[in-house]
């Protein structure tokens, strides 16, 4: 009885069985996702976007759309004259790359979209399984979470469509995790991974910009090197994680017409206003939010997005256990095994 309490109590057995469940989990969830999709995966609003960036991509068309919308600004006789091959202004590149890297066994991108939603889900069900466990410590409270992810129907919907949340998810889990990795035992390669992992979270949505940021900032606050180390730690990651979307940037604009370069990720001023006014509905009525109220208020729930961001990979760093605590509170349990039978002799002879 003894040896199996043992057993069950020591740290790689929870380990081993956190791994166990959290493949199993990630099986299930690639499973209940393929047989959502058996005829392929739903469209969405973007989706034919991304098909056409896809089906360029293998025919030798370059990361180009074969239309162009409104929301790109493009001048008709620009439009006329990259018929076929638009400059992709407002989509990322790394989800549409993904689907025509389906060429490579043998599977156009339409036939590409399920299999790759099915993996999605199933890299999510892992990650997130192993980043609870990282918060709680606990196999069962981690297999809870993920299931009851998995048991919400639009969990499911968002892996059976034809989105770029398909790729993002699981990228940003993995950025998350390799970034607590980093920030509690820093080495080259553990920064490089973090580096490159946010990087094609940017890379698939422009949202995983703010990944970068509330990197750097954690980075900067509670990587463990002395200040000058730490600073150069902190530039060279947080620069080689923004690059590529810079360069992605400045080269999918740089075929475009001067007037129109401009345009995309958003930046016209309407369309930031609504950006931010989304969030602040949560708080106040859309009536309320006349003049500076919309700005100031979106502002701040910027930030504390930022914090919370933050706060995460804090309580994800504090949760992994010392490797020298442990080491000395293993210490102290042999020697109090090792006195144990000493002890009792002393007090059989007294």
């Amino acid at each position: 009885m003894q040896r199996a309490t043992d057993w069950l109590s020591d740290p790689r057995t929870r380990i081993v069985a956190g791994w166990l469940v959290a493949i199993a989990l990630a099986v299930t969830a690639a499973l209940i996702v393929r047989g959502s999709t058996p005829t392929g995966s739903f469209g969405a609003t973007d989706s034919q976007t991304y098909l056409s960036v896809a089906q360029n991509l293998t025919e030798g068309r370059g990361l180009t759309s074969s239309f162009t919308n409104e929301y790109d600004g493009v001048v008709p006789v620009d439009a006329v004259a990259r018929s076929g091959r638009q400059a992709l202004l407002l989509w990322p590149p790394l989800y549409p790359a993904a689907l025509a890297a389906g060429t490579l066994v043998g599977s156009d991108p339409d036939h590409t979209t399920a299999p790759l939603g099915a993996l999605g889900a199933a890299a999510t069900a892992l990650l997130a399984m192993r980043l609870v466990q990282r918060l709680t410590g606990s196999v069962v409270l981690s297999a809870a979470i993920v299931v009851l992810y998995l048991a919400n129907i639009w969990s499911v919907l968002l892996f059976a469509t034809v989105s770029s949340e398909v790729l993002y998810v699981p990228l940003l889990l993995a950025a998350t995790l390799a970034l607590v990795r980093a920030l509690d035992a820093p080495t080259v390669w553990r920064l490089t991974a973090y580096a490159a992992l946010a990087a094609a979270t940017a890379l698939t949505r422009y949202t995983g910009a703010s990944l970068v940021l509330a990197g750097a900032v954690a980075l900067a606050i509670w990587l463990p090197l002395p200040a000058r180390r730490r600073w150069i730690a902190v530039g060279a990651t947080t620069a080689a994680a923004t690059i590529p979307l810079a360069v992605w940037t400045l080269w999918s604009r740089a075929g475009t017409s001067g007037r129109n370069r401009s345009i995309g990720w958003y930046d016209k001023g309407d369309d930031v206003r609504a950006f931010l006014a989304l969030p602040t509905e949560w708080v106040l009525p859309p009536e309320d939010l006349s003049g500076a109220r919309g700005w100031v208020l979106g502002a701040l729930l910027v930030v504390a997005a930022v914090v919370a961001a933050v706060g995460w990979v804090t309580t994800a760093r504090r949760a992994a256990i010392d490797p020298a605590a442990s080491g000395f509170v293993d210490a102290e349990a042999r020697a109090v095994r090792a006195a144990g039978p000493v002890l009792a002799e002393a007090n059989a002879r007294d």
